[in-house]
């Protein structure tokens, strides 16, 4: 019996190769600062992944099906770098 994939599989394989392939070139041009503060308001994933681009000009590509982007959080960036952002929310 032969197994077929998921229909979205082929795009998630193509994002897993092209993050993969680009990697070294994201990182090797050194870390980019993101400055990020809430305060005690909590602001949207949505809104944070807007301040990214404008910071650094990098894109955060997501999916709303896995990422909620209206989810709120707190957090205060200063300085941060970008992965760290990242890992953190």
């Amino acid at each position: 019996m032969k197994l077929i994939p998921p229909k979205w599989s082929p795009f998630l394989q193509g994002l897993v190769l092209f993050f993969w392939l680009n990697q070294p070139a994201i990182f090797a041009q050194g870390q980019k600062q993101v400055t990020l503060k809430s305060g005690n308001t909590a602001i949207s994933l949505a809104d944070i992944f807007k301040a990214i681009r404008q910071q650094t000009g990098y894109t955060v590509f997501y999916d709303n099906l896995i990422l909620n982007d209206k989810e709120k959080m707190k957090g205060d960036f200063n300085g941060s770098d970008l992965p760290a952002v990242l890992k953190t929310i």
